[in-house]
């Protein structure tokens, strides 16, 4: 994420962005099978999975609505 939008190279940039999703896209099967051990006989299992899943999404639906005035203000490259 450092690296990410660093450079004005366009396709530089679009590999350092899929690269990004790619690694992160591997990590979630990891910490699925980590969260549901470590929650294994709980009985509110399935509420802490929909929040840990839910996080997520809430973290990509709030992104773009935080980044928006920043972006205006100060310009694309105070958002990354």
């Amino acid at each position: 994420n450092i690296f990410l939008f660093s450079t004005d190279f366009y396709v530089l940039n679009v590999a350092l962005w899929s690269a990004n999703g790619i690694i992160q896209s591997a990590a979630w099967p990891a910490l699925a099978i980590i969260f549901l051990n470590w929650f294994r006989n709980a009985p509110n299992k399935g509420t802490m999975y929909s929040i840990l899943s839910t996080s997520q999404n809430m973290g990509s639906g709030l992104v773009p609505i935080i980044l928006t005035p920043i972006v205006a203000r100060f310009g694309w490259r105070s958002a990354t």
